[in-house]
């Protein structure tokens, strides 16, 4: 079994020692790694399905718990920020929530209240009553 200092000289080429596996039994290994660092959802998708298969898969997922992993998928499960999260937030602002029609204040009876106070007022509202 080579040592540590001797394996990270040979670099990711030969992960035999410490797995027990060779690296083309590793999805990550075999896939563009791009997969598992992306920011499309059905390219996570894929990533996913791939650690799936994985036979690491429990001790991948422990690791990057324990390391606080910033993002990407890792044993099966998208990071954001050191944790778990179901899906990512899409980039930009959040959407604006409009209001139902029940919280809509109506404009007609304030207006009905001061076109009879006012007869510039009545004649603008009336013709806001007929271009409507």
């Amino acid at each position: 079994m080579a040592s540590v200092l001797e394996a990270s000289s040979q670099g990711l080429t030969n992960v035999t020692f410490v797995t027990g596996y060779t690296d083309r039994a590793l999805p990550c290994h075999t896939a563009d790694p791009e997969l598992f660092f992306s920011e499309d959802a059905s390219e996570m998708a894929v990533a996913k399905s791939l650690c799936a298969s994985c036979p690491l898969l429990a001790s991948c997922l422990e690791g990057a718990l324990a390391r606080a992993e910033p993002w990407g998928i890792w044993g099966g499960e998208l990071f954001d920020n050191g944790k778990v999260v179901a899906a990512k937030r899409r980039a930009g602002r959040p959407r604006i929530r409009t209001q139902d029609e029940s919280q809509k204040i109506s404009m007609v009876e304030p207006l009905t209240a001061l076109a009879e106070c006012d007869p510039i007022v009545e004649l603008e509202f009336q013709e806001l009553v007929r271009a409507s």
